[in-house]
């Protein structure tokens, strides 16, 4: 039984030792709009933690996927007046990019039941942070990804 106990808590140190973070701070200007660069992240999302350091003004930030400066997959996009944690899971798509839906039940009392799983999204790639600061003072925001890295 010992053993037994013991090797639980190694796997489970195991386990948690895979999960990596990655945190991206930036003061923005008054009235002013910046994107980063490439953030040095790739793996599994599992979170992502928006939040102004300092006094609370209105910043809009999102993370992104960019092609140069267009961004093509939004993975958070949030008006920041307080603290923001976005858990991003998604449907998966067919081979032409449309989501496989939900599948509604017949009847009076049915109900619609999920036939495909919501997964988590894997990032890499130009992922960047844009933050947009529509106040006159600067702000400082800080921006944490949480994501389990991909085995090499």
């Amino acid at each position: 039984m010992r053993k037994i106990v013991i090797g639980l808590i190694v796997a489970l140190c195991a386990v948690g030792a895979f999960a990596d973070s990655y945190t991206y701070t930036y003061t923005s200007l008054g009235n002013s709009t910046n994107t980063s660069d490439a953030l040095p992240v790739s793996g599994w999302l599992d979170k992502i933690e928006v939040s102004g350091l300092g006094a609370t003004r209105t910043n809009t930030v999102t993370v992104a996927t960019y092609d140069g400066t267009t961004a093509i997959d939004t993975l958070a996009n949030a008006t920041l007046t307080t603290a923001k944690i976005i858990r991003l899971r998604v449907q998966p798509t067919d081979n032409t990019g449309t989501v496989i839906p939900a599948v509604a039940g017949t009847g009076t009392n049915s109900l619609t039941q999920l036939n495909v799983p919501y997964g988590p999204v894997l990032i890499g790639g130009n992922l960047k942070c844009n933050i947009i600061n529509d106040h006159a003072n600067s702000n400082d925001v800080k921006v944490v990804i949480y994501y389990e890295p991909l085995k090499r």
